[in-house]
């Protein structure tokens, strides 16, 4: 049986003298810290919700972005807003499969397909947010702040006044967890995870039996079940 959700994943190319300018206002890295190998970062709106996420890397012409398929339209469409006043060219480009995977090997993948790439960005906890789940979660909730994908030095991005709100009030209520199931069942990103009959959280990503998901972390246990499916979910606490 087919058990996983993998997407497709689309490229955003970013060509101009002023792409390291613009993407340092737009996206939740330090563009300066970006070089020809991968970076993962965040577009967000400027309520802070996370309304994709994405690799990138610095190229001859400018930058280069790898985002889900299903998301490339409307980030595109979006972020091109921000553009017209700058000297920026953004073109959506199908996917070099072999450049993509050369490029995750790069930061640590053994990868020789385009299938092994969905179960190592779980395994590596890199949250590729679909539209399923586009604007659902602040970068907080997907344990971005603990990483080079957001920065707190910066100046502002959007989303960053809520993002640093969040960040010195220090309250954080969910984060990102990765999950196993022995079942056969496809589980579907977006879907609600239950415990005691109350959703605590969201399935992200979820390929071959492994998966990753946004829960509450105030009670939680090791076993936890999928709303739409009923299927258990062991979750590593760690």
């Amino acid at each position: 049986m087919h058990t996983d959700t993998t997407p497709e994943f689309s490229a955003i190319e970013f060509k101009g003298d002023a792409a390291a300018d613009f993407l340092q206002g737009q996206l939740t890295i330090d563009i300066i810290t970006v070089t020809s190998t991968l970076k993962f970062s965040a577009y967000c709106t400027p309520k802070g919700k996370v309304k994709a996420t994405l690799f990138i890397k610095k190229t001859a012409l400018g930058f280069l972005g790898y985002i889900s398929q299903d998301l490339a339209h409307d980030f595109l469409q979006d972020i091109s807003k921000y553009a017209l006043l700058s000297r920026v060219k953004l073109t959506h480009l199908p996917i070099n499969s072999a450049e993509f995977i050369a490029d995750l090997n790069q930061i640590g993948a053994n990868l020789h397909t385009f299938n092994e790439i969905y179960p190592w960005l779980i395994a590596n906890s890199y949250p590729i947010i679909t539209k399923a789940c586009s604007e659902m979660f602040f970068v907080h909730d997907l344990s971005l702040d603990k990483s080079e994908a957001v920065s707190f030095s910066k100046g502002c991005y959007r989303g960053q006044e809520i993002i640093a709100r969040m960040q010195h009030r220090g309250n954080i209520k969910r984060s990102l967890f990765k999950f196993t199931t022995i079942s056969e069942s496809i589980l579907a990103i977006g879907s609600p995870i239950m415990l005691d009959n109350q959703a605590i959280g969201t399935i992200i990503m979820f390929s071959q039996r492994v998966g990753l998901a946004v829960l509450n972390r105030k009670n939680l246990t090791d076993k936890i079940i999928d709303g739409a499916t009923g299927t258990e979910l062991l979750i590593s606490l760690t």
